[in-house]
């Protein structure tokens, strides 16, 4: 799936369920810190530690904006910067997998979300 289907494609749920791929994302990301972590690259570590929490910062705000009712990125815009960060060469390689995982769990657990 391609940048402007996931835009789409995102736009079209619910806002829990919004709210639960992001959740999802931030939870792989950090299981993508544990596993560069382990490398003796320490500026490859670095590097991934900080756009994961630059990342992690952007989602976050946008959960809590939306679960407030605050104004928040459009959502486009929110899958643009989720994808700038993920896209970065130092964590290209598990983007995929990141999103891949974040939206299977979302729909496995997304029937039980309140409404």
């Amino acid at each position: 799936m391609d940048l402007a289907s996931k835009k789409s494609w995102f736009a079209a749920q619910p806002e829990p369920f919004k709210i639960l791929v992001l959740l999802g994302v931030m939870h792989e990301l950090t299981m993508v810190l544990r596993d560069i972590s382990t490398t003796d690259d320490k500026d490859l570590m670095w590097k991934s530690a900080w756009i994961i929490s630059e990342c992690n910062h952007r989602l976050a705000s946008y959960a809590f904006e939306v679960m407030t009712q605050l104004p928040h990125y459009p959502d486009d815009v929110i899958i643009e910067i989720l994808f700038d960060h993920i896209g970065h060469p130092t964590l290209e390689p598990y983007a995929d997998r990141v999103w891949d995982k974040a939206v299977e769990d979302a729909t496995k657990f997304g029937a039980n979300l309140l409404r």
